[in-house]
């Protein structure tokens, strides 16, 4: 089998050799023209020889736009499956935390199996509420799983983070824990004062 492929890449190296004309240009057999071999889309380096598939870079281009385009809706429903399970959207925060830590330059020491363990526990580290994974991707859903930071000047590192439901998350923002318990006994005084009636007084 081995030997079959090493006859097929020889066999097609040739091809590509039989392709050149003195003036250094090769065929595409896509766009039918020929190029200069710095339009050619390079295949791979071997024993200091380097090979070049007989496509051009443009007819290259536009047939990686024409795969994405036809594979486009499998791979979404295929992510969003995916981060509709705990370890799925355990990974997904990972990624997309690290990447947006990386661009605002937020020091990030967090690995995939912490974000994983915290998601498959299933509960809100602060509140205890049960975490929702049923949201798309870009849904504000209030009780799916986030990362928070505990002190909000500090990184994101294991000691600093805990993960907690999008809601609270979203409530503490650049603020304190205690800030977020004042705003929930406000609301809890104002509930419990709007269930006494004058005639109960």
């Amino acid at each position: 089998h081995c030997k079959k492929q090493k006859d097929a890449a020889e066999k097609r190296r040739q091809e590509i050799l039989a392709q050149e004309d003195e003036s250094g240009e090769a065929y595409c057999r896509h766009c039918d023209r020929r190029y200069p071999f710095s339009a050619m889309v390079k295949s791979r380096r071997t024993n200091g020889f380097t090979r070049y598939r007989p496509m051009c870079k443009a007819c290259h281009l536009l047939k990686k736009q024409a795969h994405y385009e036809s594979q486009k809706e499998k791979t979404l429903a295929r992510g969003m499956a995916q981060r509709k399970t705990p370890e799925g959207k355990g990974k997904a925060i990972y990624w997309g935390t690290k990447d947006r830590s990386r661009r605002l330059g937020i020091p990030f020491a967090l690995d995939m199996k912490w974000c994983v363990d915290r998601c498959l526990h299933g509960f809100c580290e602060v509140t205890g509420i049960p975490f929702d994974f049923s949201g798309a991707r870009l849904s504000r859903n209030l009780f799916t799983p986030s990362i928070d930071k505990i002190n909000p000047d500090l990184g994101y590192t294991p000691d600093n983070c805990q993960m907690v439901i999008f809601g609270y998350n979203m409530a503490k923002c650049d603020s304190a824990h205690e800030d977020v318990m004042r705003i929930a006994r406000a609301l809890v005084k104002k509930e419990q004062d709007s269930m006494f009636t004058p005639e109960d007084m």
